[in-house]
């Protein structure tokens, strides 16, 4: 079994579009994100983590009664009635306009309810663009069947450790043919095109790192967007669907404090915003308040807390609620701290999931390269048959966070056919002769994409010694060169155990290399403890009256890594769950 693809676009300009297409916004922690809770194992790591950034002896992390805590986790002061100068109200109030906020706002509507929409950004925002559905009329259409169930759930448990709700899965599995056919027929209304990504083509089903067939994407009229991209298309659309069915959006008003009623213990009724003039505005649901404010891979704090593995890969970056393509740090977490003020309990997976991808370059979509990959000290050091998550784990166990590839001109043979990272279901594959010319223009360019917004140093040569050379590595990497080729030629991989399929000898000049590029994450997946009605919850699991949370942020979804072998999952969970809980709100 071979598993190729290859973009020119990609290692020419980079691929943070198709990385953040398998991902994107778009993103587990301790039982509890509130400091005096009972201890569990899952909270002690999560503390241990803490203190490790020194969060114990700071004051700014204390209360009153001497109880550490985070600074994210200490509520701020009410804001005052007097400052509120305008209260509106709607029986539904989602926040956040992405693909979550959106369905759900849409949804709502369609079914008799007043609906308010408000957003921090300037517009609808979204990123990347793989949706996946377990059914549809387009698969039915495409005649594409879907992987088992059963099968691909328990593939998913076990790369989740187990460590996950099977509610909201198996909800998942359910819904998503009802409601990825309602997308459909709502993206024809506003002339977006859509079709499927081209995993099909690519992946072996007795692989167990096989893809799911099933990913849903989107484009203009124009067919600007290849698959995986056009997520933008997709909320820019249902933004335009949201007003003609009576919903009204309110965009550059940032969500600041959620009101509970009786102290903090009754329902949640309202959320008060900031608004573009200064002023604070208060919006009012009678049924529900629906968060859908994205990720917090941006705040290192809770990053540290819940998800340290990744926290050496976070940049420092400004808060802008319009950021579109963007890894290793996207939005600031507005919604779970919101959350947490009013009681809300985190999740109870430890640590959170990132949505991470890496290896030596994306010659083969969601795949690291398949062919010999080095670390800094010239050694090879895994099987490289990978999917984008576990290579990116590869590469954080390394020196540096870096690996690099070595590969020759019969690769481009030997290891094809070779697809478009971001290909529809019926794209050709690449002729050899093009996989050789774009490796050329990566040399010449002199780097290339390593997923995400990172880029690998590129070289060509007509020696592997100088390819080596080139790429910094030491001289004596090439006795691994050589006994990768002599278990090429044999047939088998007495050392790793790769597939012998993929064992592909690095025999023909000129040859080339890459690496040094680090693992990226696209974001960070979970947040609060939210049950399969998507209602938010406190400690002890129940729900807390009027509070609801989709898209990208609820919890327990998945734990410890987001595979990726469920293409589009995070999308596909933002249409179903927030379709569903459109329809469930207006049954109510």
């Amino acid at each position: 079994m071979k598993q190729k693809g290859l973009s020119r676009r990609d290692f020419l300009k980079g691929s943070a579009a198709g990385a953040a297409g398998l991902a994107a916004a778009g993103i587990l922690g301790a039982c509890s994100g509130r400091a005096g809770n009972a201890a569990t194992t899952a909270g002690s790591q999560a503390e241990s983590s803490a203190a490790a950034e020194g969060m114990a002896d700071n004051a700014a992390y204390r209360t009153a009664d001497g109880q550490a805590k985070w600074a994210f986790e200490i509520p701020p002061e009410p804001i005052a009635e007097e400052e509120i100068k305008e209260t509106l109200e709607a029986d539904v109030i989602v926040v956040g306009a992405g693909t979550a906020g959106l369905c759900t706002a849409v949804s709502a509507a369609e079914s008799g309810l007043d609906v308010i929409l408000i957003s921090a950004s300037e517009a609808p925002v979204s990123r990347g663009g793989s949706n996946h559905a377990f059914a549809s009329r387009l698969l039915e259409e495409k005649k594409v069947e879907h992987e088992p169930v059963n099968r691909m759930m328990r593939r998913e448990l076990l790369a989740n450790s187990g460590n996950v709700d099977e509610r909201k899965w198996y909800k998942l599995v359910r819904d998503s043919e009802e409601a990825m056919n309602w997308m459909l027929d709502l993206m024809d209304k506003e002339g977006v095109k859509y079709g499927l990504e081209g995993t099909p083509h690519l992946y072996d089903e007795t692989d167990p790192m096989y893809m799911s067939p099933g990913s849903h994407c989107f484009t203009d009229a124009e067919g600007t967007y290849p698959a995986g991209l056009g997520q933008q298309a997709a909320v820019e659309a249902l933004a335009r669907h949201l007003e003609t069915v009576g919903g009204k959006i309110y965009y550059k008003n940032i969500g600041k404090q959620l009101i509970r009623e009786d102290n903090n213990k009754g329902r949640v009724s309202a959320i008060v915003a900031l608004r573009e003039d200064g002023s604070y505005a208060k919006y009012c649901g009678a049924k529900a308040v629906v968060l859908a404010t994205g990720d917090f891979s941006a705040d290192k704090d809770m990053v540290a807390k819940y998800c340290p593995s990744v926290l050496p890969l976070i940049k420092d970056v400004e808060e802008d609620y319009n950021r579109g393509l963007a890894c290793n740090g996207i939005f600031f977490g507005d919604g779970q701290k919101m959350g947490l003020w009013v009681g809300a309990a985190w999740q109870r997976a430890f640590p959170n999931a990132p949505m991470i991808i890496g290896g030596a370059f994306c010659a083969q979509p969601s795949l690291s390269h398949t062919g010999l990959l080095l670390n800094k000290e010239g050694k090879r050091f895994s099987n490289e048959q990978s999917i984008f998550a576990l290579s990116a784990y590869k590469n954080l166990q390394q020196t540096d966070g870096t690996v690099y590839g070595i590969w020759g001109t019969n690769y481009a043979k030997d290891g094809g056919p070779w697809y478009r990272a971001n290909s529809w279901y019926e794209d050709e594959p690449f002729t050899t002769e093009e996989v050789i010319a774009s490796w050329d223009d990566a040399a010449k360019a002199g780097v290339m994409s390593s997923g995400g917004d990172s880029m690998s140093t590129c070289v060509k040569a007509d020696t592997i010694e100088e390819v080596i050379r080139l790429l910094g590595l030491p001289e004596d990497a090439i006795e691994e060169v050589k006994r990768y080729n002599e278990l090429c030629e044999a047939g088998e991989d007495t050392d790793f155990f790769k597939d012998p399929g993929l064992m592909v000898p690095i025999k023909e000049g000129p040859f080339y290399g890459c690496g040094g590029a680090k693992a990226t994450c696209l974001t960070i997946c979970g947040g609060l403890r939210t049950n399969d009605r998507m209602q938010v919850c406190e400690e002890d699991d129940t729900p807390i009256e009027g509070l609801y949370n989709v898209g990208i942020m609820v919890g327990d979804m998945y734990s410890s890594i987001y595979s990726f072998m469920v293409q589009g999952m995070n999308y596909g969970s933002c249409i179903t769950f927030g379709y569903r809980l459109g329809r469930d709100l207006a049954e109510a």
